[in-house]
Order: structure tokens, then C-alpha cells, then sequence
């Protein structure tokens, strides 16, 4: 019985198949905007959307369309990408613009929020249970934009950040908001 397990033991690696993948590279000459691909979200179609130094590409599975501030992009550099709850998507830019791809219009809207990110790169975009719209900043901190009041509201260090430079965020299933920062918060 021994011997028949080692002998099993033994051959039984070349009957296993190793998983291979496979990869696809996409670039210009593919269709693409730019190959420096910052972002990436997909719609609740399917299509990917690529946020690059120059612009967007959208990938429906068998080519690109390109956007860019002529068609209501806040800047051409997207530094992040998000799908919220309408199934709009969300763009932040390399100095501080937002863009909002409303999936009703099938139209670009520039929230004109670069006074409020002081022009400095948008890290990272998230919705919280009551409809917000945290924006996350390298440089000037957290931003909560209220889309009903077309408002906005500042998170400053005094308020519990410990650092301007934010890097992520994420909503814990809690409903508890988790920043990503370069500095420890001390007491």
C-alpha cells in the first residue's frame, strides 16, 4: 500500500496541468489615447475605462473611443477613477479638477472643484452611505463634496487627519471611512 501511494505521489505531477495566463497588450497603435494608463474603472456595461496623462480611453471589447477636455474633461491628466452608486464614474486630475461621466446624459460635466483642492493632484474619489463624495488629495487634504447643495466641506488636521497628503480611501462595510496617509496620527 505504501509503495502504491509513493508511486501515485511520484507520477501524479505529470498528469497536473500548471494554469498558464494569457496577456494582452493595448497601446496607441491599438487605439488608445496615451499608453500611460493612470486609472482604470469599468461601467456597468462592461466597458473599460482607462485614465491616462492624456486623456480617457473607453475599451468596449473590440476598440477604443478617446475623450479629452474637448469633450468636458476637467484636464486631460486622470490620476483616478471611481463608479458610484448611480453608475456615474468619477475622474480626479493630476492639478485638482474632477470630472463626472454622467451615465444618463452620456456626458461629461467638470465639477469646477480646483479652488477647493488648492490645484494639487487627486489621489483618490469614494461615496459614503449618505450620497458624499470624499475626495482625497496629495497636498490639500480630504474634501467631502455634497452633490445636492453643490457643496463643499473641508477635512482638516484638526479634524483627525494626520497628514494633507492622502493617498486612498476606502469605506469599510461598516460604514467606517479608512484614509490612507503618509504620516501616524499622534496624540
Amino acid at each position: 500500500m505504501r509503495k502504491l501511494l509513493l508511486l501515485t505521489l511520484f507520477f501524479l505531477p505529470l498528469f497536473i496541468q500548471a494554469q498558464t495566463s494569457s496577456f494582452v497588450q493595448y497601446s496607441v497603435e491599438e487605439g488608445m489615447v496615451q499608453s500611460q494608463v493612470q486609472s482604470l474603472v469599468q461601467d456597468q456595461r462592461g466597458d473599460l475605462w482607462i485614465g491616462t496623462l492624456a486623456g480617457l480611453s473607453r475599451y468596449n471589447g473590440t476598440g477604443f473611443k478617446n475623450f479629452t477636455r474637448k469633450d468636458g474633461l476637467a484636464e486631460d491628466w486622470v490620476t483616478v477613477s471611481y463608479r458610484d452608486s448611480k453608475n456615474d464614474i468619477w475622474f480626479g486630475h493630476w492639478a485638482g479638477g474632477v470630472s463626472r461621466y454622467n451615465n444618463q446624459t452620456h456626458k461629461f460635466e467638470s465639477l469646477n472643484l480646483e479652488e477647493y483642492t488648492r490645484f494639487r493632484t487627486v489621489t483618490a474619489i469614494t461615496e459614503d452611505r449618505q450620497g458624499f463624495y470624499w475626495i482625497a488629495t496629495e497636498g490639500a487634504g480630504i474634501f467631502i463634496y455634497d452633490p445636492v447643495k453643490n457643496s463643499m466641506y473641508t477635512v482638516t488636521l484638526n479634524e483627525g487627519i494626520p497628514s494633507l497628503n492622502v493617498y486612498d480611501l476606502c469605506l469599510d462595510g461598516n460604514g467606517n471611512m479608512w484614509i490612507a496617509t503618509d504620516r501616524k496620527h499622534s496624540d
